[in-house]
């Protein structure tokens, strides 16, 4: 999704309520329903902010050699994979990078 890469706060609400109008009439998937273990309050709606979580990737499983993009669902299973990675690339490359993730 295109979400981080918008600057105005229009613009990223229009793409969050376009996501859920998607969801349920394209999908037939209840929106809150779909999401909610990203609803951080509890509250049983999934709010902007909490959809903010979502994260795709296509090495958060090192078993499968098929590098399909799924969802993370392990924020700290995912970091220690990405460090990893990065330890892996410092190793082999003079100029070595430094990373941080964040939410």
């Amino acid at each position: 999704m295109y979400y981080d890469r918008l600057v105005d706060d229009n613009d990223r609400g229009w793409v969050f309520s376009f996501v859920q109008k998607v969801v349920e009439s394209k999908l037939n998937e209840d929106f809150n329903e779909l999401f909610i273990h990203l609803d951080f309050d509890g509250d049983g709606k999934v709010v902007e902010d909490d959809l903010r979580s979502l994260m795709f990737c296509d090495f958060s499983d090192l078993s499968d050699h098929q590098k399909n993009y799924l969802e993370a669902l392990d924020m700290e299973k995912l970091g220690h994979i990405v460090e990893g990675y990065l330890e892996e690339f410092n190793s082999m490359n003079k100029k070595t990078m430094n990373l941080v993730m964040f939410r």
